[in-house]
């Protein structure tokens, strides 16, 4: 397993949920130097106990917006972004593209609130600078034959 503090920056895995209307949930962090007051998609960052994937995404899924919450991830397609922080370190932020399943949603208290919202509203609110044009492109991408086609074989529920 690699040693992730030799490393100068963090990995930092955001969820990018779309429900069965099209809107996509944002949630509103709290307490936080960078992102105070800010709505953002829900997101962690990578620990060492995170030996693959779904394990890493099932338990910080179950931290964030909790464990009874069933997303689907499509596993082809993810957007990476890059973030300076305050303090100067960097942040790998990949999102991937989810469905929401069912349950109801409870947020951790890094947040103060979560909305369900269409791509029109969340120019009202106050987000990071990356959030439209991640749902843009992931809209656009939902629509292509390639994700219909590829999408029956390419996700898994967790």
């Amino acid at each position: 397993m690699p040693t992730w503090e030799k490393y100068n920056f963090q990995y930092c895995p955001k969820l990018v949920i779309f429900n069965k209307n099209n809107e996509v949930l944002l949630c509103k962090r709290q307490g936080e130097e960078d992102f105070n007051w800010v709505f953002s998609f829900p997101g962690w960052k990578r620990e060492k106990i995170d030996i693959s994937i779904e394990i890493w995404i099932k338990r910080e899924k179950s931290e964030e917006i909790w464990e009874k919450v069933r997303i689907k991830m499509y596993r082809l397609f993810n957007i990476e972004k890059e973030y300076v922080k305050k303090s100067w370190d960097t942040m790998i932020l990949p999102h991937y593209v989810w469905f929401y399943e069912w349950w109801e949603i409870i947020i951790n208290e890094e947040y103060s609130e979560y909305k369900w919202l269409w791509l029109d509203d969340i120019n009202n609110i106050n987000t990071i600078w990356t959030v439209i044009p991640i749902i843009k492109q992931f809209i656009i991408f939902k629509e292509t034959d390639f994700f219909k086609e590829s999408f029956k074989y390419n996700n898994f529920l967790i």
